[in-house]
C-alpha cells in the first residue's frame, strides 16, 4: 500500500516504519464497536493516545506530500500524463495543480488535510483486506497445487514465461487482464466464496 499510495517502500516487514507503527498503534487505541467491558468507555487515555497516533501520521504523510512536491517531474503535473500509471499522492498533486491553473503553487492547508486524510483511507482500506486476501489465496493454492498450475499455466499463455516483460506488456496492452479468467476469479475471492474453483 506504500506503493500504491505514497510511492513509497514502508520497509515494515524488516524495519520499523513511523508510519506503520503509528497506524498500527492508532487502530489499537480505536475503541471497539462493541465494548465488552464498561467501564471501557470511561478510558481517559484512550482518545489521547488516538489523537497522538493520528497526529504522527498527518505529520509524516504531509513531510511526504511537500517532499513529493518539491521534487515532483513539471511534466508530470500536466493532462498529457493522465495515462501514465501514478501512485495516488501524484494523482492527489496533479489535481491540485489543475484546480488552482498553477503547477508551482504550493498546497494549502485545506487541501492538505484533505488530502492526508485521504491518504490514510487508502492504506486502512489495503492494509488488512488484501494481505489477508493474497495471504488466504497462497494458501488454498498450496494446498491445490494441480490449481496452481493450472493458473501458471494461464499466466504464462498471456504473458509468456519472462516475467520481466510483464509489466511492458501490461503497459502496452492493458486488455490482457482480459484474456486471464481463471486468474480474475482467484483475484477476486470466487475461492473464497466457493471453493468450487479450486476444488
Amino acid at each position: 500500500m506504500g506503493h500504491v499510495v505514497l510511492d513509497t517502500d514502508l520497509q515494515t516487514q524488516t524495519t520499523k516504519n513511523e508510519l506503520a507503527v503509528s497506524f498500527r498503534k492508532a487502530v489499537e487505541w480505536t475503541p471497539s464497536a462493541v465494548l465488552i467491558n464498561p467501564l471501557d468507555k470511561f478510558n481517559f487515555v484512550r482518545p489521547i493516545m488516538h489523537w497522538y497516533y493520528q497526529r504522527k501520521m498527518n505529520i509524516y504523510i504531509e513531510r511526504v506530500l511537500d517532499e513529493r512536491f518539491e521534487n515532483r517531474d513539471a511534466s508530470d503535473m500536466n493532462t498529457a500524463g493522465k495515462s501514465k500509471r501514478k501512485p495516488a499522492i501524484d494523482v492527489a498533486l496533479q489535481e491540485y495543480a489543475e484546480l488552482t491553473g498553477n503547477p508551482n503553487q504550493k498546497p494549502d492547508g485545506a487541501f492538505k488535510g484533505m488530502v492526508i486524510d485521504q491518504m490514510k483511507t487508502f492504506l486502512f482500506a489495503g492494509h488488512d483486506t488484501s494481505s489477508t486476501t493474497m495471504s488466504y489465496i497462497y494458501y488454498l493454492l498450496e494446498q491445490h497445487p494441480e490449481k496452481l498450475k493450472k493458473l501458471q499455466n494461464e499466466l504464462d499463455d498471456v504473458f509468456g514465461t519472462d516475467i520481466t516483460r510483464t509489466a511492458n506488456l501490461l503497459m502496452e496492452d492493458p486488455n490482457l487482464i482480459n484474456k486471464l479468467p481463471y486468474c480474475l476469479a482467484v483475484i477476486k475471492g470466487k475461492i473464497i466464496k466457493s471453493y468450487s474453483i479450486l476444488l
